[in-house]
């Protein structure tokens, strides 16, 4: 993924810490109402929150912001920020109702229209759960609903345009050491550039270093549907560099005008128009055929 921080650089654990005892020495903060609390070592601003971190011209607002500093280090420990949450930080963007963080744990937490955008990654949810020192987390959707996520291959469709490949999926593990997004419960997908879809129970979205979509490993009762050819496995591996799709157990596949193969392994063109490329069983290849 790229190198600046995914989804950390945007949350108010890093927005706001900083090794400096001073506030003003890492973000410069206005609000209508400041309140101090200096036995607990509390503040809390209300209205029209604004702050700008000095050092990257990064910008929080929200409707209320609550942080609190250890009394012994004087570094910041919790905070919180609610109503109308927004985040910016370079082409990094997050929206969301509600979000704190504690750094005993290094956990952040953000709820309600939750949307984080990369630029080239977009992500939507009801609730996200993310360790920022692991860089790990969990996108959660509604109870009756489904998260959301978009992202883009490298090289452009035909018409030279990138268009996203969106997803829907029940939840959305995240893992950015890894460069990997893992969509799990009904997922779907749907490839803007030539209009096809897939469906598997979990899908593993791979990312390369400039977050362009490198493959995607699906597992469970995979489906996909293109214009002209239909194919269905109990596995598949899509390599966006190769641009070749293989399907492993009880794999089928369907063209237009062409005999349907059943097989344990297919390989085909990820551009329908250039059809399969072989169909390997030890055992057996069935082949259907139209009269």
């Amino acid at each position: 993924m790229k190198s600046h921080h995914l989804f950390l650089s945007v949350l108010l654990a890093t927005f706001l810490c900083s090794s400096a005892p001073v506030y003003a020495e890492s973000a410069k903060i206005t609000s209508d109402k400041m309140l101090v609390d200096k036995e607990t070592n509390i503040m809390k601003l209300l209205g029209n929150v604004f702050a700008l971190r000095q050092a990257t011209g990064g910008t929080l607002r929200a409707e209320e912001l609550e942080l609190t500093r250890s009394k012994e280090t004087d570094q910041l420990t919790y905070g919180k920020a609610e109503g109308k949450v927004v985040l910016h930080e370079e082409l990094d963007i997050v929206l969301c109702e509600y979000l704190n963080f504690d750094d005993s744990s290094k956990i952040a937490i953000l709820q309600g229209d939750v949307f984080v955008t990369t630029g080239e990654i977009f992500l939507k949810g009801h609730k996200l759960r993310y360790n920022y020192e692991e860089e790990k987390g969990r996108l959660y959707a509604k109870s009756q609903g489904e998260t959301e996520a978009s992202f883009y291959r490298e090289k452009p469709d035909k018409n030279g345009n990138r268009m996203p490949i969106n997803a829907w999926a029940k939840e959305i593990i995240i893992n950015r050491p890894l460069g990997k997004l893992t969509l799990q419960g009904g997922v779907r997908i749907l490839d803007e550039s030539d209009g096809s879809t897939m469906n598997a129970e979990r899908m593993d979205v791979y990312l390369n270093k400039d977050e362009s979509l490198k493959e995607i490993v699906a597992d469970g009762n995979f489906q996909m549907e293109q214009p002209g050819r239909s194919a269905k496995s109990n596995r598949a591996i899509l390599d966006y560099i190769t641009e070749i799709i293989t399907l492993t157990g009880n794999a089928y596949l369907k063209e237009v005008g062409e005999a349907a193969v059943q097989s344990q392994r297919i390989e085909m063109h990820m551009d329908s128009e250039k059809g399969m490329l072989k169909g390997e069983d030890k055992k057996q290849v069935t082949v259907e055929l139209e009269f």
